[in-house]
């Protein structure tokens, strides 16, 4: 299960960063539009590897530091207002995982708040800057992001094995008998 979730941590922190980079690249993503598949696939690293996720959502932080063509105060900020994705964990935490896969609308409730939350703390700490943003503004900048990002989660959940704790997940194979040692030479 080490090298699966090794192996599953670099293959979804690549997609996240790359499709960053790439909507960025197309002009998809500035303080004006924001397009970024990273906000639900950090979400979904953390219902799948729980604190494991905290990796990933620091590297998707510092990559948008980089790759943000703006002035330093403002690529502070963003990148700190998407550090706060990790509330996740918080209603991780509440959540028993003994219903595998986990019911839409339980991820539905747990998107929104967070989206919310990370939204808001760029919101408020832009006023730090010498151009503060609208508040009305700033949601209007998301709703297009937030939209996709919701319906990137449900059409993940639809798939098999993809939204699950992956350590309930582990535990069910083991009840169910199908779950097979990792003699090393394999993943």
């Amino acid at each position: 299960m080490k090298k699966l979730k090794i192996l599953d941590l670099i293959i979804f922190t690549a997609i996240a960063i790359i499709s960053d980079w790439v909507a960025y690249s197309l002009k998809l993503f500035n303080l004006n539009l924001i397009i970024s598949l990273s906000i639900p696939i950090i979400i979904i690293i953390y219902i799948r590897w729980s604190y494991y996720g905290i990796i990933t959502n620091v590297m998707v932080a510092i990559s948008h530091f980089i790759i943000f063509q703006e002035p330093p105060l403002n690529k502070l900020i963003h990148s700190i207002s998407f550090l706060f994705l990790g509330l996740s964990l918080l209603f991780l935490l509440l959540k028993s995982y003994k219903d595998l896969p986990i019911k839409k609308r339980y991820l539905t409730l747990l998107y929104i708040p967070i989206y919310a939350v990370m939204m808001l703390v760029e919101w408020g700490l832009s006023h730090l800057t010498q151009t503060p943003i609208s508040l009305i503004g700033h949601i209007a900048n998301h709703s297009l992001n937030f939209i996709i990002g919701l319906a990137v989660i449900l059409v993940a959940s639809i798939q098999p094995n993809i939204i699950v704790s992956m350590k309930s997940y582990e535990m069910h194979l083991i009840k169910t008998k199908t779950y097979v040692k990792d003699d090393g030479y394999g993943i």
